[in-house]
């Protein structure tokens, strides 16, 4: 039983001619006359009575074209939906970040996919740096945001952004009237650090220790607008993402200073499934993050030393490299 058999059937008997339903369905009158005996036959019993000039139906027929109504009204619906999917007009994108990244890099791509695309629903998933590959991977969201991932088979990334990390003080700090200082001068200083073990901290942690220049850790702290806090109070420094910083560096609370030494940044990447085929939404959003102005929203101090030289040209990266991971 074919639904086209369904859709004649009940042009016939709607139409109350064979004449008028052939060209309801854009089908020949003998195309639609086989179409019905076909179903006839398929079933076993009549459906029209033959000698009738109004296309009377049988019993069967009658119990027929209630349930033929009802299948072509599903398929219909079911074509619509499948449309608003493709449309944009339906569906879900999940998305997994860390804590930086999410507070200060994706917020404005999410807000402007939610109003180019009102009727998507996102689920935004925060989530410790070294775990964005593994949701990826085992499908729990659709895209991954955040710092480069280990080595994950059957994944994708590609870089969007580089985020170099920047010394920051308050604007009474000694060093707030200066542009450069050296590591040296930090052995002294009473440092804020994030309380997670991550690379960014292990990479600032083995850079002191091969200047032997002593880190003093004043307090480690559970978010990144907690230590601006300490910061801002004047008890200590710390070393951050630009990214992190970038309003407190234009409103002036908070003060970068390029340290001639530290030429750390992050690679903010996005990772997909390599050999999986997107749905719409969560197309549209790698396409959004792929086409943001990061240059735009790019986390630079109004004082570009702030950055060191040879990064200035990098931030943000222009061009965007696709890798497997």
């Amino acid at each position: 039983m074919e639904l086209y058999q369904l859709e004649n059937f009940v042009a016939v008997v709607e139409e109350h001619s064979f004449t008028r339903a052939a060209e309801r369905v854009f089908r020949t009158q003998g195309a639609v006359s086989v179409a019905i005996r076909k179903l006839e036959d398929e079933i076993g019993v009549p459906l029209l009575v033959r000698d009738s000039h109004d296309c009377l139906l049988t019993e069967a027929g009658e119990e027929l074209l209630g349930y033929a109504r009802r299948m072509i009204e599903l398929r219909d619906r079911l074509t619509r939906s499948m449309v608003d999917f493709r449309n944009l007009s339906a569906g879900s994108v999940s998305i997994a970040a860390h804590e930086s990244a999410a507070e200060y890099l994706l917020a404005a791509p999410l807000a402007e996919f939610n109003v180019q695309y009102p009727n998507l629903k996102i689920e935004a998933r925060l989530c410790d740096g070294h775990e964005i590959a593994h949701l990826v991977a085992e499908r729990e969201v659709d895209v991954g945001f955040g710092i480069s991932q280990t080595s994950h088979h059957g994944l994708c990334s590609e870089v969007l952004h580089v985020d170099p990390l920047v010394l920051v003080v308050a604007p009474d700090h000694p060093f707030s009237g200066r542009q450069t200082v050296s590591i040296g001068e930090l052995g002294n200083e009473r440092f804020f650090m994030h309380s997670r073990n991550t690379t960014m901290i292990d990479t600032v942690q083995r850079l002191f220790a091969s200047h032997q220049v002593p880190l003093s850790v004043a307090a480690r702290l559970w978010k990144f607008e907690t230590i601006k806090h300490f910061v801002r109070t004047g008890g200590g420094v710390a070393i951050m993402p630009t990214s992190v910083v970038r309003s407190d560096l234009e409103g002036k609370t908070l003060v970068g200073i390029n340290v001639k030494e530290l030429h750390i940044t992050r690679s903010i990447e996005v990772f997909y499934r390599e050999k999986e085929a997107m749905l719409p939404a969560p197309q549209a959003l790698l396409n959004l993050l792929r086409q943001w102005p990061w240059r735009r929203y790019s986390p630079v101090a109004p004082n570009l030393d702030v950055v060191p030289n040879h990064l200035r040209s990098a931030l943000p990266q222009e061009d965007i490299r696709r890798v497997a991971v």
